[in-house]
């Protein structure tokens, strides 16, 4: 489970890389998204950047790990 040491918050803004489908013009130049995620390629780790939704406080994930 992750809380945030700062101010207490459960809410995070992550980065994740999903797949999305897109529909291109004739020269494969992006138009518009058909489906936003077809699949997750990378869920946020311990090791990546994780930020507070409610403070902003920045740190990688580990540091937001709490015994349950």
């Amino acid at each position: 489970m992750k809380r945030c040491p700062r101010c207490g918050s459960n809410r995070f803004i992550v980065t994740a890389h999903v797949v999305q489908e897109w529909i291109v013009d004739e020269n494969g130049m992006f138009d518009s998204v058909n489906q936003d995620c077809i699949c997750v390629m990378h869920e946020p780790a311990d090791y990546d950047l994780w930020e507070c939704f409610s403070c902003g406080y920045e740190a990688e994930g580990e540091n937001f790990n709490v015994e349950e």
